[in-house]
């Protein structure tokens, strides 16, 4: 009766996952003439964010939607990477300046640098329909590598250029610069 038991589970097990493997429907999703694509996030209305290599190598993001392309900049960086959007299309990344990651908003056309207070690196990687943005910072004085913490950063009403971040080990203002 056991054995039989087991038998049973087995071809249940089978059974069950081969339906799974049809499961998903696959479209491949490449910028126009980059070296590489990668896909991060999607929304409600299936616009996607990532970034892609151009020919010089270095990293920038996109927002695909309605079967069209837009590159994603920060200004006057090389490297930008988008992880995150919302339903407001809100999108949230990161970008590299002088050695050092930024985390960034872009809201309404308009960039936003998010720094984690006297941290070395801050990295924005997603954002609620609420506008509350996610991520992880890496304190300054930890190593090359450093410590990494996450963070949820809320926009502040009573100052709307500041954003409130909370986590479990601290509570403190993250610095963020309009560009």
């Amino acid at each position: 009766m056991k054995r039989k038991m087991i038998v049973y589970l087995i071809i249940l097990v089978f059974t069950l996952a081969i339906p799974l493997a049809d499961a998903f429907h696959f479209e491949t999703t490449d910028f126009p003439e980059a070296m590489g694509t990668y896909v991060n996030s999607i929304n409600d209305r299936e616009q996607t964010v990532g970034h892609y290599w151009d020919s010089s190598y270095f990293r920038r993001a996109f927002l695909f939607g309605g079967a069209k392309f837009s590159s994603i900049a920060f200004p006057e960086d090389r490297c930008t990477y988008a992880t995150g959007i919302n339903n407001r299309e809100q999108i949230v990344g990161h970008y590299w300046d002088n050695g050092n990651y930024h985390g960034f908003l872009l809201d309404r056309g308009s960039f936003s640098s998010i720094d984690f207070p006297e941290a070395r690196w801050t990295y924005a990687n997603s954002v609620n329909n609420r506008g509350q943005i996610v991520g992880y910072y890496v304190e300054n004085n930890a190593g090359f590598l450093g410590v990494p913490h996450g963070f949820i950063a809320e926009q502040d009403s009573a100052a709307p250029t500041a954003f409130r971040s909370r986590s479990k080990a601290i509570t403190t203002w993250a610095r963020i610069k309009n560009r």
